[in-house]
């Protein structure tokens, strides 16, 4: 129960002091400032360096696909080939 008075009192002493006012917006406004220096251009981002992979592997089993479809497609074609 003592430790539970104690803390009771540094809670109400807390409570007695206001927060100290910091002023941030400098700071902020300079961070802000900076990152949008340093985002030169929207190309450099690894997002488009997936998006190209994923587009080079989409094309290629696209193009694995029409293969086999144009062959598949007409069963007649097989015949026809010999």
């Amino acid at each position: 129960m003592e430790g539970l008075k104690s803390l009771e009192k540094l809670a109400s002493a807390a409570r007695r002091n206001p927060p100290p006012r910091i002023d941030v917006t400098d700071r902020v406004l300079r961070s802000l400032r900076t990152r949008e220096e340093d985002a030169e251009s929207p190309l450099n981002t690894p997002l488009l360096g997936f998006s190209a992979v994923s587009f080079a592997s989409a094309l290629i089993v696209a193009v694995l696909a029409l293969q086999s479809w144009l062959s598949v497609h007409d069963p007649m074609v097989a015949l026809v080939m010999r």
